[in-house]
Formats: structure tokens, sequence, C-alpha cells
């Protein structure tokens, strides 16, 4: 659970242990992890991250990233698609990703169906069960931007499994 991990309860228990350095996950962490990191002097680096002002980070541009996606899409004749990504609410990759999306939708002007819109937990079920939702609505879609390669890969079993030719009926990315 993304939101447990950000407890700054982990960062005490870490230092109690003695710990020589943390890696954090995004730079989206409460003040208080911050100020017990920097109180303690504790080395750490922000992962997935990007130009945040809290620390060093190691990352990409996912917002970029994603609109990159949509823009390849765009090209190769789709206009209508759908988004199956991670949870926006407690996860700021997943957001950087979706805002990309939206903004290249936007941009190109494509229609990102609303029907076609779905938060779910990143694996490869949820992938399949995603995809599987968005094939019994009968959508007028043809290209689905996922969150992550397990959705990705869930997706793609889903059309293999009612056998939709992909790329040629439906493409996924």
């Amino acid at each position: 659970d993304h939101a447990r991990a950000q407890d700054p309860a982990l960062i005490r228990a870490l230092l109690g242990r003695g710990v020589d350095a943390v890696a954090l996950l995004g730079a989206d962490q409460p003040a208080a992890v911050f100020d017990l990191l920097r109180a303690h002097r504790l080395p750490y680096v922000l992962m997935w991250a990007q130009d945040s002002e809290q620390g060093p980070c190691i990352g990409f541009d996912e917002q970029a990233a994603a609109a990159l996606v949509v823009d390849h899409l765009a090209d190769l004749g789709h206009r209508q698609i759908g988004f199956i990504g991670g949870r926006t609410v407690d996860n700021e990759r997943a957001r950087r990703r979706f805002r990309g999306v939206l903004q290249a939708v936007a941009r190109r002007g494509l229609t990102l169906h609303p029907d076609a819109l779905l938060e779910t937990d990143y694996g490869f079920r949820e992938g399949f069960e995603a995809m599987q939702v968005l094939l019994q609505r009968r959508l007028p879609i043809t290209a689905v931007v996922c969150g992550n390669d397990y959705l990705a890969a869930g997706a793609l079993s889903a059309l293999a499994t009612t056998r939709v030719a992909v790329p040629r009926r439906m493409s996924v990315a």
C-alpha cells in the first residue's frame, strides 16, 4: 500500500535499526518524513521522481513519456482511446502519467472515452480484468494506453482470450 509506505513511523523504525541511507519512492512524501531524515542527517534519494526541491532524484518525465505514447497512437491513426491506469489518489506517478495522457489527447484532438477510463491496482490480473470490462462495454475505441507493463500484459492477454486482433483491431501501449 503506497499510502502506508509514506508513514513517518516507517522512517523512525528504519532510523532505529541504524540504516545508512533511505530510498524513497517518489517525491510526494509528508513533510515529517523529510524533517526526520534531515534531523538525523540520514542520506536519502527520491526514486521515480524528477526535479524535486526535496532532494536528489532518480527518475524520468513520466508525464512527457505518457504524452509520447498518445502521440504515437495518434500518428498511427487512432482517434478514440481508452486508458487503464493506476489509482491516482495516492500515487503521484499514476497522476503524472494520466496528466500526460490528458494533455496529449487534448493537444491532438483525440477522444478519451469517459467509459473507457479505468483506474485499478497495478498488476497483470488487474489489466486483464480492466480490458474485459472495456470489451464488455463495446466502446468505439481502437487503442488503450496502460499505466504500466503489467497492466498492458494483462490487457493483451484478455484480448488474446477473446480473439481480438492486436494491433489490427485494438492497439495496446
